[in-house]
């Protein structure tokens, strides 16, 4: 089933862009989890598995924060 495009999610590098927070969207090669972390902790042992390194990567993001989704 192919999913429905929402307007309201767009793709971006940087959360900075959209909540004004120095964060970046970040994964791990290994685990497939994601997070938003400081860009500072780019290159850090993955805090999900402990096996790989965080690394920079595109991500869906919605414009409101976090607590009001």
């Amino acid at each position: 089933m192919p999913k429905e495009h929402n307007p309201q999610i767009r793709l971006v590098q940087n959360a900075v862009d959209l909540w004004s927070l120095p964060l970046v969207a970040a994964g791990c090669a290994t685990c497939g989890q994601a997070h938003l972390i400081p860009e500072k902790s780019l290159g850090a042992i993955c805090p999900g598995c402990g096996k790989s390194r965080m690394e920079l990567q595109p991500a869906q993001l919605r414009p409101e924060p976090p607590e009001l989704v």
